[in-house]
């Protein structure tokens, strides 16, 4: 199968199934937001650049090699040059904003390199406000304002690849290890900081700061989010119906886990379903109209 190989902003500008809502280039890096609806696939490409794209609204299902990943809403994909890969919006569109290194720029920014010595896929969830922060700069030409969305490029960038080093390079104390068990134990709404907290000892107030500094949110939201992890991956089941996977993660019913999903991920369980669910070569075959 022939690929083609583009820029992520040729691409962006090239497709007529993506709406363009700003390109620019500056410094050391290329930014594109881009609206993709409902029915888009792209053919298997490759980009010259390395480069994340940061999922602000919807999401997305994407092919890499021989896995299937599906980008939610605070989410982001990060590839090196020259990767091969595959769009598929057929489920559900998205908005994201598209960060690339810029050619003979990778020794000036060679702190976030490391991010692109192989294919990433949601290491960490990032502040969709800081997203909407950098999209709305893009239609800026002040002097002043464009040095200040490089700034804040790079510092986005710059946080992404220090939480995957973090991840890979120190592992938590032993509470704080038991702290993380405790909740992974649990399928159900007992848990308490209070209760975690006398489990091993700590002070409330110690426990929550030291939480949300290795792990980067609160008790409360790293629960939220592994039971919508958990239904995530029972949903690929077809088995089980969304009211038996929302009982089987803890949640009360069907629109408790409805609530917590589209909040975590931008999509509801059934759209989610359906990303999934969807083939990831070929034609989609529709029912012609009667």
């Amino acid at each position: 199968m022939q690929r083609s190989v583009m820029s992520a902003t040729e691409f962006v500008r090239d497709s007529t199934l993506g709406l363009t809502q700003g390109v620019r280039n500056f410094g050391a890096f290329a930014l594109a937001l881009t609206e993709h609806r409902l029915g888009f696939q792209s053919a298997p490409h490759v980009h010259e650049r390395a480069g994340v794209n940061f999922v602000i609204d919807g999401a997305y299902a994407e092919r890499l090699g021989r896995h299937r990943l599906v980008a939610l809403r605070g989410s982001w994909l990060a590839k090196p040059a020259w990767q091969e890969h595959a769009n598929d919006f057929r489920e559900s569109g998205a908005r994201c904003l598209l960060v690339e290194i810029a050619p003979g720029h990778e020794q000036s920014v060679r702190e976030i390199m490391d991010l692109f010595d192989q294919p990433r896929h949601r290491e960490t969830v990032v502040d969709i406000r800081e997203l909407h922060v950098l999209a709305a700069a893009l239609h800026s030409n002040n002097f002043s304002e464009t040095c200040d969305l490089e700034e804040r490029t790079f510092a986005l960038l710059l946080h992404v690849a220090r939480k995957v080093r973090l991840r890979a390079e120190h592992q938590p104390n032993a509470w704080l290890r038991r702290i993380r068990e405790m909740i992974h134990e649990t399928r159900t709404n007992a848990l308490s900081l209070t209760a975690l907290s006398s489990a091993v000892q700590r002070h409330p107030a110690h426990v929550s700061r030291a939480f949300q500094l290795r792990y980067g949110c609160s008790i409360g939201t790293y629960l939220r989010r592994l039971r919508v992890e958990r239904a995530s991956a029972l949903l690929g089941d077809s088995r089980f119906s969304i009211s038996e996977v929302a009982q089987m993660v803890g949640f009360y019913d069907h629109p408790h886990l409805a609530r917590d999903f589209r909040r975590v991920t931008g999509v509801t369980p059934s759209a989610y379903r359906l990303l999934r669910a969807a083939p990831s070569h070929g034609p989609r075959r529709r029912t012609p109209p009667a």
